[in-house]
């Protein structure tokens, strides 16, 4: 076992500082997810302010956003699991050591 030599608040301070990394990497995938979803909301309103005209680089930055902001939404939800994961496997590991 790789762990069997360190101490136990060792295992679960590296298993926390994990956690905070994945939480923090989590928090700036959603805020650049909101920053394009405001960019795209803005681009859609120009067009409509045009006269709903069509406007192919407006569209095309559109259907560009919205590529990045899937992405960037599953790379989010993914980094929100890993660290409800090694939250919990921290938690455990405390309890079990009690």
């Amino acid at each position: 076992m790789i762990f069997c030599y360190w101490p136990l608040y060792k295992i679960v301070l590296y298993i926390l500082m994990s956690c905070i990394t994945m939480g923090i990497i989590g928090l700036i995938c959603r805020l650049n997810d909101f920053r394009l979803t405001k960019n795209t909301v803005q681009f859609r309103l120009d067009i409509l302010e045009a006269g709903g005209k069509p406007n192919t680089v407006l569209e095309k930055k559109i259907c560009e956003n919205r590529v990045y902001t899937r992405l960037l939404g599953k790379l989010t939800w993914g980094f929100l699991y890993i660290e409800i994961v090694l939250f919990v496997i921290a938690i455990w590991i405390l309890t079990i050591g009690l």
